[in-house]
């Protein structure tokens, strides 16, 4: 009666962790993937909007690269400028000069710019002082926009 003993196959033992692995990885994007789905069959209105700004928020705060590639391939204005909100609710925390960055490339007549710029610039103020400083010297904001991130006026 001869055993199978699995620490005899160091290979089939390779492959079990791997697959191990590659489950716990792809576990953070399982729901991401079902949300999607439901956030595109949604009709043009709130709820659609709404989706598409948490779906983002999540989508940034597991790699923000990928949430940015998606939000490049956005068409409609109003679903890019929640999904960039999201975006920047998302990364805000680890990445806080690209959501500024993102923030001020907003167009300047969205209701959604000033949510973003002040989201954006709260998380870089809370990291540290001297980025919202280090990014307001060169950003292309108007002056209300500055009074709105700075509190001081011109």
């Amino acid at each position: 009666s001869k055993r199978f003993r699995l620490s005899d196959h160091p290979h089939a033992v390779s492959l079990i962790h791997e697959s191990i692995r590659s489950r716990m990885d792809a576990e953070p994007y399982r729901d991401l993937l079902a949300a999607e789905g439901v956030a595109d069959a949604l009709p043009k209105g709130v709820a659609r909007s709404l989706g598409l700004e948490s779906l983002f928020q999540r989508i940034a705060s597991i790699h923000l690269d990928t949430a940015l590639l998606r939000l490049s391939k956005l068409t409609r204005p109003e679903d890019f400028e929640y999904a960039a909100v999201g975006v920047i609710s998302g990364c805000a925390k680890t990445h806080p000069m690209r959501a500024l960055e993102l923030a001020a490339n907003l167009p300047t007549d969205s209701p959604r710019r000033h949510q973003a710029l002040l989201l954006a610039a709260y998380a870089a103020r809370a990291l540290d002082r001297s980025i919202l400083q280090q990014w307001l010297t060169s950003a292309r904001l108007n002056p209300d926009e500055r009074v709105l991130l700075t509190g001081e006026a011109p």
